[in-house]
């Protein structure tokens, strides 16, 4: 017998399974050090260049007024950065808005199977945010809202929202997101420019993620189109809204 023929022996199903619980094991322990932290940064560095690109589409538009939404804001360093980019392209009339639920990612039935999004993955907390951008003399700038996304918490929310100049969606699971379209809606304009930092994961699969949540806001809303204007990394997206009928 060979020796390809011997490991091929040995690959049973419980095999299999020990293998891919020691696999997510060593993940899990690995993510827990990484994210548990007092460290200040992002966990997707390419996320800061669409922003950048967006702030620099909407300066030459005239369009960096209104709103800029960022839903995921975790450590909040994507969040000072918008920050540091409004000073910078003298967007006075920009109001800046950041969500999360500061506990990590909620129960998700769709895409809580896959080794990054499981729930409480990338949790954080509303007083390290607040005391880092105090730090960095932009907590005046921001408006924070903690809670997990849904249609509840969306209604208690108590502020005159804008309408969306760019937002960032950065909140991974297809739940979170269906959740964030539907309070973004009536906010959203033509040119608005939405950044999907997940939009290409989970192997680019439709039935997944921010993708698959997206493509349900398009079918079930007319109204609603949008344009491809560029990627960020292998996993985020940016669209441009775009009015049917306007």
């Amino acid at each position: 017998m060979k020796k390809d023929d011997i490991r091929v022996g040995l690959e049973k199903p419980s095999i299999l399974r020990l293998k891919k619980w020691l696999q997510w094991h060593r993940y899990k322990k690995q993510h827990l050090k990484l994210h548990k932290n007092d460290l200040f940064y992002s966990v997707t560095p390419l996320l800061l260049e669409g922003i950048l690109k967006a702030f620099d589409i909407q300066s030459k538009r005239n369009m960096l007024n209104g709103g800029y939404y960022e839903f995921g804001i975790f450590k909040g360093f994507s969040l000072w950065y918008a920050c540091t980019l409004s000073k910078f392209f003298e967007a006075n009339e920009l109001s800046i808005y950041g969500f999360d639920s500061f506990e990590g990612l909620p129960n998700s039935p769709v895409d809580n199977s896959k080794p990054a999004f499981g729930e409480g993955h990338y949790c954080s907390s509303l007083e390290f945010v607040e005391n880092k951008l105090k730090e960095l003399n932009v907590i005046d700038m921001v408006s924070i809202f903690e809670g997990f996304y849904s249609a509840d918490h969306f209604n208690k929310i108590d502020s005159d929202f804008q309408d969306v100049s760019i937002c960032v969606i950065d909140c991974d699971v297809y739940e979170s997101c269906v959740e964030v379209l539907n309070f973004i809606k009536p906010h959203l304009r033509n040119g608005s420019i939405l950044l999907f930092d997940d939009y290409n994961c989970f192997l680019e699969d439709d039935n997944h993620g921010e993708r698959r949540a997206l493509s349900e806001f398009e079918n079930e809303n007319e109204w609603f189109d949008k344009k491809h204007i560029f990627d960020f990394g292998w996993h985020g997206a940016a669209f441009e809204v775009i009015l049917k009928g306007d």
